[in-house]
């Protein structure tokens, strides 16, 4: 058996996996939506699984229940997500998994990259491309 040690992930990662560019198009924007932010929770996302419109911000299926739920820390309804510092370390994780263990700092770190490791830490597959 081979066993590989990961590395705490750095803080630089922990702030750009739960920063508000991680919904820009190029990132994960074209399938995850920030819906609300608190510094000690996180981001409180949904998951746009949608085939042509979106519903307009502030219209997403179950917003009230995911907010008062995500904020009580219990279980999310279907298609929300938490991304926050547990989130991050799980993509870190995949990270090191796929890519080793020098990933982050390695000059093919994108946003694609990231994209990837967010939607396997959220959804434990890719799902979107």
């Amino acid at each position: 058996m081979i066993t590989i040690e990961i590395p705490n992930p750095p803080e630089g990662w922990i702030e750009d996996a739960t920063n508000q560019d991680m919904f820009r198009r190029d990132h994960c924007g074209y399938w995850l939506r920030g819906v609300e932010y608190d510094k000690r929770l996180g981001w409180l996302c949904w998951e746009e699984d949608t085939d042509g419109d979106r519903p307009p911000f502030g219209n997403e299926p179950n917003r009230y229940v995911a907010i008062d739920t995500w904020r009580a820390g219990g279980d999310l309804p279907s298609g929300w997500h938490r991304l926050d510092r547990a989130t991050a370390t799980r993509a870190y994780v995949e990270g090191v998994k796929r890519y080793g263990v020098e990933w982050y700092d390695s000059p093919d770190s994108d946003a694609s990259r990231y994209d990837i490791l967010i939607q396997l830490a959220l959804l434990g597959e890719i799902r979107y491309s």
